[in-house]
Order: structure tokens, then sequence, then C-alpha cells
């Protein structure tokens, strides 16, 4: 930190008052806290990984014939459900 100030009023440069100081420092500090969240909450999770609503319980991943299987399975119950026509 290369600027100090022993007045919490100062207005003198480099005293981290003004309010373009204030803003700057509000505006690079938060930015890395905003990035964090929209990163976190913006994507959906469990459709770009194919997981439940608790996550993803299975030790390894089905093989492509099995999850075929899985779809073909669940979509012949909805058609006999009648859900599906």
């Amino acid at each position: 930190m290369y600027h100090h100030t022993t007045s919490l009023t100062s207005i003198a440069p480099g005293s981290g008052n003004t309010s373009l100081e204030k803003a700057m420092f509000y505006i690079f500090h938060m930015l890395s806290d905003w990035l964090a969240v929209a990163l976190l909450l913006v994507p959906n999770i469990r459709a770009i990984f194919k997981t439940g609503m608790w996550g993803d319980w299975r030790a390894i991943d089905p093989l492509p014939q099995e999850q075929e299987w899985v779809r073909k399975r669940k979509e012949a119950k909805a058609r006999r459900s009648g859900l599906i026509v």
C-alpha cells in the first residue's frame, strides 16, 4: 500500500476518501464476488452434468447402451400410463 493518511476526512490524492477512489475500490473488490456468484448460480449444473437433486451418487457412469435402455423403459412406462401418445 503506497498511499497512507492520518485523517479519516482527508480528500488528498491517494487518501482513499474521494468519491472516485471509493467507487473504484468497491467496483474492483465486489466484481470478483459477483463473478463468483454468477458462475455458481447461472448455469444449470444438474443439466450439464446430468445429476439428480442431491448430486450424482453412482460410482461410475452407465454405458451408452444402459442409458438408451433406461430411456426406452421410461418412454414405455409413460406410454402405458397415457402420458405420451
